[in-house]
């Protein structure tokens, strides 16, 4: 093989799915090598090794860190693959049961599907599922294949899975602390402002601009702006700045509004969700959440010092 002929290196990420020996000796269309192993010989072979197996058992991991994909470019891949065969085997993990779960390559596989064939090629690749999610990400994220907020779920995914650091998720996935916290952060959005995004009507950018505002209520409102009068970015930081110095009473509120901003203000100032339940016109409840007896008992010296900053010694 010349060394025109040789596809291009993926990306660091991915040498780690593919063998070296792999790498040199692969040819350009394994769809058309002649010798296939059949299914009840797929047992016998080594990891690593380029394999032919019925598309049926090989199956999208749910973990996918991709939620959408483009259907107008998948039919354009589907019709290239019938005419030159699929040219990048697809990376998988096999499980007990048989079945190969992708790490790397379901659009591809898709395609497949879409295409009429009914094997495809395959590399077997030893991960648990941590690891295949981790090299899922790798993938999608050397490709740009992923929204903001697919990112952003995906980090939140190792953080709580593999119970990682912010640092750690960082190292393996090749980038810097901030980026992932800055990603993180888009997490933080209200429900309409993360739809809007999803519809590309407003940018990971006005979103992190978005963030700014202190309370939910104003972040819709600005979100809405932004994608009505398609602000830049630069437009919607001072849209941000503007609502940030706004009085919060200008206008009348009705009850509802009022106490959403108390309850924003209450789980700013204590670190958690906090729940105002009006009974009456004068009566009604405040419900503070903890998760851990740390924070319980972070949140019972931050009510104390209140209650003697007001010099009250009396018991509650």
């Amino acid at each position: 093989m010349t060394e025109k002929s040789k596809r291009p290196a993926l990306g660091r990420g991915l040498k780690a799915l593919l063998p070296q020996k792999e790498v040199e000796t692969q040819v350009p269309a394994p769809l058309k090598v002649p010798s296939i192993p059949g299914d009840e010989e797929i047992s016998k072979v080594e990891t690593g090794e380029l394999l032919h197996v019925n598309i049926n058992i090989v199956r999208p991991t749910p973990t996918q860190p991709r939620r959408a994909l483009d259907e107008e470019k998948l039919n354009e891949l589907a019709e290239s693959i019938r005419e030159k065969g699929l040219l990048n085997p697809i990376i998988v993990r096999r499980t007990q049961d048989g079945v190969y779960w992708i790490i790397a390559g379901e659009r591809r596989w898709r395609a497949c599907g879409i295409a009429g064939l009914t094997r495809v090629p395959v590399i077997v690749k030893e991960a648990d599922e941590l690891e295949a999610f981790e090299l899922a990400l790798i993938e999608n994220i050397q490709r740009e294949d992923l929204s903001p907020l697919e990112e952003a779920e995906s980090y939140r995914h190792l953080l709580v899975t593999g119970s990682l650091s912010q640092e750690e998720v960082a190292k393996r996935v090749g980038k810097n602390r901030s980026t992932v916290a800055n990603s993180l952060r888009l997490l933080l959005l209200p429900t309409e402002v993360k739809d809007l995004m999803d519809a590309h009507s407003i940018t990971a950018g006005h979103a992190r601009a978005i963030l700014g505002l202190d309370n939910e209520t104003r972040m819709i409102e600005a979100a809405r702006k932004v994608a009505t009068a398609q602000l830049s970015v630069r437009a919607t930081e001072k849209l941000v700045k503007k609502l940030s110095s706004a009085p919060a009473t200008r206008k009348k509120k009705d009850k509802a509004t009022q106490f959403r901003e108390i309850e924003d203000n209450l789980r700013k100032n204590l670190g958690t969700r906090v729940k105002l339940q009006p009974k009456t016109k004068t009566k009604g409840t405040i419900t503070i959440d903890y998760y851990t007896l740390d924070q319980l008992d972070q949140l019972i010296r931050l009510l104390s010092g209140e209650a003697n900053d007001g010099n009250s010694d009396s018991e509650r």
